[in-house]
């Protein structure tokens, strides 16, 4: 667990995602993380996920994405327009990525509901060297830049190593500087029928509990006790 903790404290410092390079040479050896994602049904979310890993098994190269059509126009999250659909025997609704948008503005959000967009979950399926070869073609000295600690990895020294590489990596936004140059095996599977909900804000938790029923009771606005209530006046 300790290795695991300092990688999430480097990705901190140094950029969204930027440990991507280490996890997907690692990733033999890695575990999942827990997620600050809500899904309405989880046995649907597992099936899109496993569509997607169908998808990869069948073409390797590919790094697909889940979409999450979208219930509002929220302009904090990312946006994913898909392209032209990827032909093959899944049954899934696997497209390519023609574009991103990184967190617009509300009146390019409205535009991009209404023409079919989705929301980047983040959540990606794909052999390593599928992302490492994204990596690569994007930001080549990131990629390179691993090559060096390569022979330390699963060693007593891997995270002095690891350290000693972040604190001079320049920072690196994954979704801007990769995601967003839409590699041509980039894919995306539209997760319909989901209710889906990233729990980074406090509102969007409130807004959650609220839609699933399970706001607490402190939190129901005819629980909340107004302190300049008659009731709770002074004689």
């Amino acid at each position: 667990m300790a290795t695991r903790r300092s990688r999430l404290t480097r990705t901190r410092r140094r950029g969204e995602r930027a440990d991507a390079p280490s996890s997907a040479l690692t990733s033999d050896r890695q575990q999942p993380l827990c997620s600050d994602h809500y899904v309405s049904n989880d046995a649907a979310f597992i099936a899109h996920v496993d569509g997607a890993l169908q998808a990869v098994i069948a073409r390797p190269d590919l790094v697909v994405l889940l979409g999450i059509t979208p219930d509002s126009a929220d302009g904090e999250y990312g946006w994913i327009e898909p392209g032209d659909p990827i032909m093959g025997s899944s049954p899934w609704d696997l497209c390519r990525v023609r574009q991103f948008w990184e967190k617009p503005f509300p009146r390019v959000a409205q535009a991009l509901r209404a023409r079919g967009c989705l929301w980047n979950s983040f959540v990606m399926v794909a052999y390593p060297s599928a992302i490492l070869t994204v990596i690569e073609n994007a930001v080549p000295a990131l990629f390179n830049a691993f090559g060096s600690v390569r022979s330390r990895l699963a060693t007593p020294w891997e995270d002095d190593t690891l350290d000693r590489l972040y604190s001079r990596l320049p920072s690196t936004d994954f979704s801007r500087q990769v995601l967003a140059t839409c590699p041509t095996n980039l894919a995306v599977l539209a997760l319909n029928g989901v209710g889906w909900n990233d729990l980074g804000v406090p509102r969007r938790v409130m807004a959650t509990l609220a839609r699933s029923g399970a706001l607490p009771a402190w939190a129901r606005p005819e629980e909340r006790v107004c302190l300049g209530s008659p009731e709770l006046s002074p004689p």
